[in-house]
């Protein structure tokens, strides 16, 4: 099994030389963020979707959505208990595929399960220091390669060293996210 992590080790580069600069910026870190999962591990789809209330999601960053599509004004109502709320609620990720899509189907926002119609996807909730900022939802619709442990592993540690860097920029700033 190859356990090299060329992304992760990209990322952690890339934000390294970022966080050099007191300029340095959430919005920077999150955007490295979701170019280097789209392009290095190669997901059709990459969103950083955030929330300001814990009461509902909006599209921050993206890549590889058309310059048109509706999704870029998408906002989820995410109010009522469901798997979104309690991705905000503690650090976490989750792998929803074809064998468990199922089980979690009633526990996603309706206008989720309209808009998107992967039953393959990740998500994972991103924090500043202990406060939810939001959700990073990856899934691989369009492209030849497949979710696999490998992948998951590498988007759970590139997510997770990003939120390290936001608490550091905020700390720094003194603000949640820029």
């Amino acid at each position: 099994m190859n356990t090299a992590q060329p992304t992760l080790t990209k990322l952690k580069s890339e934000i390294g030389v970022l966080l050099k600069s007191p300029k340095a910026s959430q919005a920077q870190i999150l955007e490295l963020l979701v170019n280097r999962l789209h392009d290095g591990l190669h997901f059709s789809k990459v969103m950083m979707m955030c929330s300001k209330n814990s009461s509902s999601l909006f599209i921050f960053r993206s890549k590889g959505l058309a310059h048109d599509s509706p999704l870029h004004d998408l906002q989820l109502d995410i109010a009522r208990v469901g798997l979104f709320k309690s991705l905000l609620n503690i650090p976490q990720s989750i792998w929803i595929k074809s064998g468990n899509y199922r089980k979690y189907r009633p526990l996603l926002p309706e206008m989720f399960k309209q808009t998107f119609h992967s039953e393959n996807f990740f998500l994972m909730s991103l924090f500043v220091g202990k406060k939810p900022l939001g959700i990073v939802f990856c899934d691989q619709a369009k492209t030849i390669s497949k979710l696999n442990e490998q992948v998951y592993t590498e988007f759970k540690l590139c997510v997770s060293f990003a939120s390290k860097a936001l608490s550091l920029v905020a700390q720094r700033s003194g603000t949640r996210a820029n």
